[in-house]
């Protein structure tokens, strides 16, 4: 079924740099609490888990017909909490013998808003609940690779900055 939705795509950078210093089981607790930090704030703001990995996740953030479209403003909300959370979990790292040398952890974000094929996922998958395809999940990847290109934290396309504008919101070109 499409619909019209807000897909965000986190993806985090330096995982296997900071997990090659770390012995295999702390490593696979890591990666645990990385997952916690990427599907907690989706969860918070109401979207669905489409697909995880071990270093990202994509969401898709949408509306039933009998509320107002608030879709963009919560996953950009989900982001800027993902960042967060990303952010104390590279302090705490960086105080640890095991990782202290590695790269700081790092999130890059890639929201947009359009088109998007939802459907059920596959039995016994772990990728998430439902399948999302189109151009939308599409562009979302290509403004977190963006983002990460430019060293920014959240890139947003111009539907969602103009969808999610308004009081508590501050939208704007860099």
């Amino acid at each position: 079924m499409e619909s019209i939705a807000t897909v965000l795509y986190l993806r985090l950078r330096n995982v296997l740099a900071i997990c090659n210093g770390m012995a295999p089981e702390r490593a696979a607790a890591l990666v645990g609490q990385l997952r916690s930090i990427l599907e907690g704030p989706v969860a918070k703001q109401n979207g669905i888990v489409a697909m995880v990995r071990h270093d990202s996740i994509l969401a898709v953030f949408s509306n039933d017909e009998s509320t107002a479209p608030d879709h963009a403003r919560r996953a950009l909300h989900a982001a800027v909490l993902a960042v967060y959370e990303t952010m104390e979990m590279s302090k705490q790292l960086a105080m640890r013998a095991d990782t202290a040398s590695a790269p700081p952890l790092a999130l890059a974000a890639g929201v947009h808003l359009g088109s998007v094929e939802v459907g059920m996922g596959r039995q016994g998958s772990t990728s998430g609940l439902i399948r999302a395809t189109g151009e939308a999940v599409e562009i979302a990847r290509a403004l977190e690779s963006a983002a990460a290109d430019v060293r920014w934290s959240i890139v947003a396309s111009g539907a969602v900055r103009r969808a999610a504008d308004g009081p508590g919101v501050e939208c704007g070109l860099r």
